[in-house]
């Protein structure tokens, strides 16, 4: 399973967004955070040992983009599954109907929510 876009592609549209300059050229500059060298990055993470975060980076460069891809999508599944259990926890009494009105009103505008559904969160909760 290859990328989203075909390799060749890829590189006609990086070189119509960055131009012909160095990539590195157009980085911005990282934030001042170790005195021994002045464009270390900030770390990600304020629990995280600096040898521990740098194994963690070290391993997500090197997932092909379809790892990558897989991994947010297990990511984006499980937020939504915990979303749609602190739904059924809050309002144990709900029916499918509404269970799915309260999890859309978590992503959903509130003016478009009430346009399309007729559900106003503000009015009956999330």
């Amino acid at each position: 399973m290859g990328g989203f876009l075909p390799r060749k592609s890829f590189r006609g549209a990086r070189k119509v967004l960055l131009g012909d300059a160095p990539v590195r050229d157009k980085m911005p500059a990282m934030a001042d955070s170790g005195k021994d060298h002045p464009r270390r990055p900030k770390p990600l993470a304020r629990d995280t040992r600096p040898q521990a975060e740098k194994v963690w980076v070290e391993g997500l460069g090197r997932m092909s983009l379809s790892q990558k891809a897989g991994t947010i999508e297990a990511l984006h599944r499980a937020a939504w599954a915990m979303a749609l259990e602190g739904v059924k926890l809050r309002h144990p009494e709900a029916g499918e109907e509404e269970i799915r009105l309260r999890l859309g009103a978590l992503r959903i505008p509130r003016e478009l929510m009430i346009r399309a559904f007729g559900w106003d969160p503000e009015k009956e909760g999330w």
